[in-house]
């Protein structure tokens, strides 16, 4: 079985190492049946992740040294280096494909081994790991703001049926009629629809996604209100903008080998993203962003069991207000033009 494994790095000096070194602990490098490599995407790095990564690699025990490849990669942007990952380097080359964030940490030897046996035992697309955030796994004394992130993780999207883009593991097959177009903020959203949709021809298989508690990963939380509202506002106008696409695709394109095709233009096209937005957006009366992303904690609250009353009001009531704000920065960004590429 031949197994890649992309390692995504913009400018990730801090954390390479880290990462690196997890995966190169990965029981899946000491199994016969399987033949692992690992690619280190560094897309357009200004810094010092390259030499890092490099450097990395050569103190790691030769026989895993050698599954691992470095390459400095003449642009950036996590659309144009998944295309170029996927579909350059997995499509007929390997079965099964890892996306792994590189400033996230891989916590247990097994968990890329327990993934692909979840993958080969549920007969799912993509198997998910759950992101969890660094100050929830080892709580320190925490301030009220951090608190308040720790009791609203999770209150937002579902990882068992979401794709987590920091760490999952998908079929190859699944995968090579889904392009990128170039400038997507959100990419994790649009791969989710496109492969519980096959290119929306088909309504929701949500079984094609598995997530259990147990498979995870840590990433470092951010810790104060302005750079939560800045991450907020890209993931939020990046499902905006996934919403504009996902219907020009529909309109344009009437199945799936002609919706793929689509696709594989855009992702060649620098201008494709912006023009389809300028032509679509705003939209009456929800202007650049739909209402659905202001309540979506909210119905996500009332559907969840198990959160008690109090917590639930809370959450609701901290949660709106902060969603209000970045529900409202994000129509602002979007009025301004920076919706493609917005990082």
């Amino acid at each position: 079985m031949k197994i890649h494994i992309g390692v995504f790095a913009h400018n990730e000096q801090k954390g390479i190492a880290s990462v690196l070194r997890d995966l190169a602990r990965q029981d899946l490098f000491s199994r016969t049946d399987v033949s692992a490599r690992v690619f280190v995407l560094a897309n357009g790095c200004m810094d010092a992740t390259v030499s890092i990564a490099q450097a990395t690699v050569r103190d790691m025990v030769p026989g895993v040294a050698e599954c691992f490849s470095v390459l400095d990669l003449p642009f950036k942007g996590k659309s144009r280096t998944w295309n170029h990952f996927v579909h350059d380097l997995c499509v007929d080359q390997a079965d099964l494909i890892f996306c792994v964030d590189a400033d996230i940490r891989v916590p247990a030897s097994d968990i890329l081994g327990r993934m692909l046996h979840r993958l080969e035992e549920s007969g799912a697309l993509v198997v998910n790991s759950r992101p969890r955030k660094d100050i929830e796994v080892s709580p320190a004394r925490l301030s009220f703001v951090e608190r308040m992130i720790v009791l609203a993780s999770g209150t937002a999207s579902d990882y068992r049926i979401a794709i987590s883009g920091s760490l999952y593991l998908a079929r190859t097959s699944a995968l090579g009629g889904i392009y990128m177009p170039i400038g997507l903020p959100v990419e994790d959203g649009f791969l989710r629809a496109m492969i519980v949709t096959r290119l929306l021809t088909e309504g929701e298989h949500l079984e094609r996604i598995y997530g259990e508690p147990e498979i995870w990963h840590v990433y470092e939380s951010l810790r104060n209100i302005p750079a939560l509202v800045r991450h907020q506002t890209r993931l939020v106008m990046g499902g905006a903008i996934n919403t504009v696409v996902f219907d020009h695709l529909c309109a344009r394109a009437a199945g799936f080998p002609e919706r793929s095709a689509l696709l594989r233009a855009a992702a060649q096209d620098e201008r494709w993203l912006g023009c389809v937005l300028r032509s679509a957006l705003p939209r009456w009366p929800s202007g650049f962003v739909p209402v659905h992303f202001l309540v979506k904690r909210l119905r996500g609250l009332w559907s969840r069991r198990g959160t008690g009353a109090g917590r639930a009001m809370l959450l609701a009531a901290v949660g709106f207000t902060f969603d209000l704000l970045v529900y409202m920065n994000a129509q602002l960004q979007m009025a301004r033009g920076k919706g493609a590429g917005y990082w």
